[in-house]
């Protein structure tokens, strides 16, 4: 049972930003119509700051995907910076990142595509598959 409001002072609704007068202790909202707005409008505003990262890692997988396969076709050991230039891949979005026990260097993963620098200068690099489901 909703426990009525014996208080009768005014609150501000924070997302209409009127003042009102609660029926309930807990009612921090106008009424349900404005609450479901502001946490329609909320969850809105959530999945569009999240779209340009989804966005960004699922490009980097088809395009390591088309490298990667590129690298096997060509029987290469790695693949040139140039190539990576020329996809536009973007090395600042990835899903994780994980230390190589073999060669000690972090191989930083977009979804099932990974890719290791191989030199130094980071001007080859090495793109693994995850063959794990």
């Amino acid at each position: 049972m909703k426990k009525k409001s014996e208080n009768n002072s005014k609150i501000i609704c924070p997302a209409s930003g009127e003042e009102f007068i609660p029926k309930r202790e807990n009612q921090i909202y106008k009424n349900m119509a404005v609450q479901i707005k502001h946490n329609n409008d909320r969850a809105k505003l959530k999945r569009s700051q999240l779209k340009k990262f989804n966005d960004n890692i699922n490009g980097n997988e088809k395009k390591l995907m088309r490298l990667h396969n590129y690298m096997l076709q060509c029987n290469w050991n790695s693949i040139p910076i140039e190539y990576f230039d020329y996809e536009g891949i973007n090395f600042e979005t990835f899903t994780s990142s994980v230390v190589n026990n073999k060669t000690n260097k972090t191989v930083f993963w977009c979804l099932s595509y990974g890719f290791e620098p191989v030199d130094e200068k980071m001007k080859l690099f090495y793109i693994y598959k995850n063959t794990k489901s």
